[in-house]
């Protein structure tokens, strides 16, 4: 195994944790009332692992990698997740 091959692993580790956190349903609504300093720290996490996985150093600006990866910052990611369960909600009763 190469190095590139060990990062894009353990970067995809990293993120899977990271979106299994914020996938459960049950725990979307514990996100949606987080403080501020605790999706800082999820931030920082989602930027860690797309840093990772794109092989750029720490002071690079994270925003094009995101929009690369297609991923959503962690309170859109949140507000998003919230709202597509009020969709499904909505639709189920």
């Amino acid at each position: 195994m190469n190095h590139q091959t060990l990062s894009v692993g353990l970067g995809v580790q990293i993120f899977s944790r990271f979106s299994g956190i914020a996938a459960s349903r049950y725990r979307n609504a514990t996100l949606a009332g987080f403080p501020v300093h605790q999706c800082r720290r999820l931030q920082s996490a989602l930027n860690a692992a797309a840093r990772l996985i794109r092989s750029t150093p720490r002071y690079q600006h994270v925003t094009p990698l995101l929009r690369d990866l297609h991923w959503l910052r962690s309170r859109e990611r949140i507000s998003f997740k919230v709202g597509v369960l009020c969709i499904i909600w909505r639709r189920l009763t």
